[in-house]
This record gives C-alpha cells, structure tokens and sequence, in this order.
C-alpha cells in the first residue's frame, strides 16, 4: 500500500508543478486522520466527508490554517484517480490550491458496500477552467473553506481500492 500511497502523491505534485506550484509534502499526520477516514467510511459502508473533517484532521495532531479533501472509491489505479479529480471543478481546484503544502492519503482495499454499485454521486463538471487556475494562482483565500465538500460534481465507480486525500496550509 505505500507504493500505491506514493504514486498518488507523484501524480498530484506532477499536476501541480504542470502549474508552477510547489509539491505537496507527505505528512505522518495527515496520512493518519486520511488513513482513518478511509478505513472508518469502508467498515461503516458510506461515502462521505462527513460533519468532522477539520476535528479528524486536528485530532491527528496537525496543525493547519486552510484544508480541502478529496476522495474517491473505485479507481483502479492512482493515474486514474488524478485523472478523474482533474477533471472535475472542486477536486482539481483542492490539488491546485496554492495555499496547500502538505498531504495525507488514506488507501482500503476494500469496496464500500453498496457504493461500489452506485450511480454517479452528481454531474460530471469539465475540469479545472483556465480561469480557476488563474484565480488559484493568484491565491484567492476565498475558495480555500476550512471543510471543503469535493465530492460535488464528483462520480462514486464501481471497484476498488478506495482513496481519500487531504491536503493542507500550516499556518504562519
């Protein structure tokens, strides 16, 4: 599993050096709280940010100032997961947030039940426009929300494994 961890870190730092931002730094922290997102959502059988976000991320120890999540269940592989968060307006704007500098990603092999067979969890959007990277450049705080909700406009597939990634801005 940390290979598969590492790759989807590559792949987000690829996509962000694509536009001149500064890779995201693995963190022990993050990678805990994701990590236990991950695992408590496939033992519970949901597929959700649910309502504690920034106390799971606390509760991990990390300190932070700005915070977004992404997850996503059925993917087969970490290059199709970027793919797919790219595509889509919130995941790709978490992963291009200049204001971000660390990450944590969670990964369970295991299905959701009931999840793995579900309909699409909203509209497919076109991806970052060239307008949000350029409002994302600049550092617009006003994108960046303390609980970010990515699955809007994302897509629940069938299969595994299941990825959660979270991607944080300690503060000054």
């Amino acid at each position: 599993m940390p290979a598969l961890r590492r790759a989807v870190v590559c792949l987000v730092n690829e996509e962000r050096a694509a536009h001149r931002l500064p890779p995201l730094q693995p963190s022990s922290e993050l990678t805990r709280s994701a990590q236990g997102w991950t695992d408590a959502m496939v033992a519970a059988g949901s597929f959700t940010h649910g309502a504690r976000f920034a106390a799971r991320i606390s509760h991990a120890g990390y300190r932070w100032a700005a915070a977004g999540e992404n997850i996503a269940t059925g993917v087969a592989t970490a290059r199709q997961l970027v793919s797919l968060w790219m595509a889509d307006v919130g995941h790709c704007q978490n992963i291009l947030t200049p204001l971000f500098r660390d990450i944590g990603v969670g990964v369970n092999l295991a299905p959701v039940p009931g999840v793995e067979s579900s309909p699409a969890t909203g509209p497919r959007t076109s991806g970052c426009p060239s307008t949000s990277r350029r409002r994302l450049a600049t550092g617009d705080r006003r994108r960046v929300a303390r609980t970010a909700d990515a699955t809007k406009g994302g897509q629940a597939l069938a299969g595994r494994p299941f990825m959660i990634a979270a991607c944080c801005d300690r503060p000054e």
